[in-house]
């Protein structure tokens, strides 16, 4: 990230910019915080009720949590300015890396990939993992549609976000194999 203008690829935002508002504004809605902490507290609370989910519901909250706190810390480093036109709310926080992306492919790619390693059944997982990329897929449209954010703010929020979901299969896989080493010498 540059402090440079936007190229072309940014400037032409896709053609996404100002198509859909209402859509997009749902979205932006559905894409914060209080969304993903309502549906934290209640896949905890799933958790408590089904012990074998409640590890995935911790590694959830904590991937989250760390994910949006790395989010803020990326903006406050790139501060890169917002595009100029909006359709929505103005958002005070600097525009790399999206958070709305970020945060989407963090948490709805995890639950997907959560359900996917499951024993659930092929075509559940397979539904699941294609309503999870559409839905993060919208959510980062939502930011081009309203201005608040270039392609490659988005894209950079998926980065981050690919990443968080990496960071939390791997804390995934080392609980069960410590849970796992916990039983056999307990």
């Amino acid at each position: 990230m540059s402090h440079r203008p936007p190229s072309a690829f940014d400037r032409g935002e896709l053609g996404a910019l100002g198509t859909f508002v209402p859509l997009a504004s749902f979205l932006r809605k559905a894409g914060e915080f209080p969304v993903y902490a309502t549906l934290c507290a209640l896949f905890l609370a799933f958790g408590l009720v089904r012990r074998r989910w409640l590890g995935a519901a911790l590694i959830t909250i904590v991937e989250m949590l760390v994910t949006w706190k790395v989010s803020d810390a990326f903006k406050l480093f790139f501060d890169r300015p917002r595009p100029p036109i909006w359709f929505a709310v103005h958002e005070p926080s600097a525009s790399y890396a999206s958070g709305h992306a970020t945060l989407s492919l963090a948490f709805y790619g995890f639950i997907a990939w959560l359900v996917w390693a499951s024993p659930l059944a092929p075509a559940l997982k397979r539904a699941v993992a294609a309503l999870a990329l559409v839905w993060i897929g919208a959510i980062g449209w939502s930011r081009l549609a309203l201005g608040a954010h270039y392609p490659t703010d988005v894209l950079g929020g998926y980065a981050l976000g690919a990443a968080a979901v990496c960071f939390a299969i791997v804390a995934y896989h080392a609980s069960i194999e410590r849970f796992s080493a916990s039983k056999t010498f307990a």
